[in-house]
């Protein structure tokens, strides 16, 4: 635990580096420390780089795959963080400028769906989902489409009125 912490530290403190391909496979290694680090690394140490990387980095692979580890991550967050980060990171996620970033919003949404109240999939996440159905560009929509299929048909086929 003590060296998973040292190496999470260690990868923490190199996010903020202006090497681009550093920023792209840190996200990438947080995906094997996930499930090894502490509450307090992994809720709010984590997220907190997530959330700079995910929005405010000019490259469209690093958001990229910051919000696919995100989206593979979010079964190891407290519940509390899940509310409060994934619903908004994958939101974020779907305006991006950049095609397969508003793809791996997408994704994300349909990898985590499980760990969301019904009440949040009809009020946030379903109309998100429902305006990208227009995006401009096709891989979009049709990811859209696909993830449309699976995961919400269940919930919301089981609302009786």
């Amino acid at each position: 635990m003590r060296a998973a912490r040292r190496l999470f530290l260690h990868k923490a403190l190199c996010l903020p580096q202006p090497t681009v391909p550093m920023l792209i496979s840190a996200p990438q290694s947080m995906l094997l420390l996930a499930p090894k680090l502490n509450k307090a690394n992994l809720n709010v140490e984590l997220m907190k780089h997530f959330a700079r990387l995910q929005a405010k980095d000019e490259q469209g692979p690093i958001r990229c795959n910051t919000t696919v580890c995100l989206g593979k991550i979010g079964s190891y967050l407290s519940a509390s963080t899940r509310h409060r980060v994934l619903t908004s990171a994958f939101s974020r996620a779907t305006k991006d400028p950049f095609a397969p970033s508003r793809v791996a919003g997408v994704l994300g949404f349909a990898a985590t769906h499980n760990l969301y109240s019904m009440n949040d999939c009809a009020h946030k996440i379903l109309p998100v989902l429902c305006g990208l159905t227009v995006d401009p560009e096709k891989s979009v929509r049709d990811q859209v489409r696909h993830s449309w299929a699976w995961p919400w048909a269940g919930a919301v086929g089981d609302v009786r009125p």
